[in-house]
């Protein structure tokens, strides 16, 4: 006689955890976000480096980073994030002299100094560091895991239907 199989009881399963969402894919919504919210104030999208006209949705339309993405403090930073063209983005490793030149001249040099000093404040130096607000020391010294960019991707989420949907109606 064959043995009788017993089927698996439900409770013996471990539930299924939730997926997180990746940097990655934040960081590709924060790209999104900074071309919209270029859209939506402009009613066009410039290359913050040479000033070219951009098209939205155009896979020359990039989002450019004046500090590199690499650097966790402000990769996601609305500063340190401008529509730039493929060719100063990649084609001119970030355009990064022209790129910052110009946005001193939209946001001011006391914003462009905040990313620098967030930068420089992650690398060590202690100097910069004394020079952040604490919510930005925070930002510069913390350690960002899954469940911030999780999080973070929900709130740029929040933020792009917003965008598009005030964009729908203008």
């Amino acid at each position: 006689m064959a043995k009788e199989i017993k089927p698996k009881q439900r409770s013996s399963l471990k539930p299924k955890k939730k997926k997180l969402h990746t940097r990655t894919q934040c960081l590709s919504l924060a790209q999104k976000l900074c071309k919209l919210r270029e859209l939506k104030e402009y009613g066009h999208i410039w290359c913050i480096s040479c000033k070219q006209e951009l098209r939205y949705g155009d896979a020359t339309c990039q989002g450019g980073h004046l500090i590199s993405r690499q650097d966790r403090a402000t990769e996601t930073e609305p500063d340190n994030l401008w529509p730039q063209c493929y060719g100063c983005n990649v084609g001119k490793n970030g355009n990064v002299i022209a790129y910052r030149y110009n946005l001193v001249k939209l946001i001011g040099s006391e914003r462009v100094q905040r990313l620098e000093y967030m930068s420089m404040a992650r690398k060590g130096d202690e100097e910069a560091y004394n020079l952040l607000s604490p919510a930005d020391k925070v930002l510069a010294t913390k350690k960002k895991s899954a469940k911030y960019y999780d999080a973070l991707y929900y709130e740029l989420k929040d933020q792009v239907k917003e965008l598009e949907k005030e964009l729908e109606n203008d």
